[in-house]
C-alpha cells in the first residue's frame, strides 16, 4: 500500500470547461467594464482569442509573473489570463506583465465563485476508494472550494 496519495483535482474529478460557463461569462463583463467597450465585441473578441489559442496553444502559455507555467488552453481558468491579455492589446491597453497579473487576479477572485460543481462520472467511486488513506489533492484553485466540492 502506498504511504500517500496525490490526485489532480480540477479537470481530473470535474468538468472544468462545464464548471468554468459562468466564471467566464463573468469575466467577459468584467473586462467589458473595465475596457469600456460593450459587452458583444468583447464576447466576440473572446470567441476568436478561445479559437486561436485552440488552434495553437503551444503558442499561447498561462503566464504567470513573467513566466510560461503552462499551455493556456489546460481549462477555462487558466484560458482567461492569456485571453485578457489578447484582449487588452488588441484594445491598445498594454501591461507589464506584473500589472498583467494583478488583473488576471483580480478577475479570477472576483469569478470564480460563480463557477459550480460538475464532477466526472465515476468521481465520487474513486475519492470513496481511497478513504482511509493518505490522500493529498493538488489544485490551482481556492482550496476552500475544492475542500467544499470533495465534502
Amino acid at each position: 500500500m502506498p504511504r500517500f496519495i496525490i490526485l489532480d483535482f480540477d479537470g481530473t474529478f470535474t468538468d472544468a470547461e462545464e464548471e468554468g460557463k459562468a466564471f467566464t461569462e463573468g469575466c467577459i463583463d468584467d473586462v467589458s467594464i473595465r475596457l469600456s467597450v460593450r459587452i458583444g465585441e468583447i464576447r466576440e473578441n473572446w470567441a476568436t482569442c478561445t479559437r486561436k489559442i485552440a488552434e495553437n496553444p503551444i503558442l499561447h502559455p498561462y503566464m504567470r509573473n513573467g513566466y510560461a507555467v503552462v499551455q493556456a488552453n489546460a481549462d477555462p481558468y487558466l484560458r482567461m489570463g492569456e485571453i485578457v491579455r489578447m484582449i487588452f492589446l488588441k484594445f491598445g491597453v498594454i501591461l507589464i506583465d506584473g500589472d498583467i497579473t494583478k488583473v488576471v487576479d483580480e478577475l479570477f477572485k472576483r469569478n470564480y465563485g460563480k463557477s459550480t460543481s460538475v464532477f466526472k462520472k465515476g468521481a465520487c467511486a474513486v475519492l470513496e476508494a481511497f478513504a482511509g488513506q493518505a490522500v493529498y489533492i493538488v489544485t490551482n484553485s481556492a482550496t476552500d472550494k475544492v475542500s467544499a466540492k470533495i465534502e
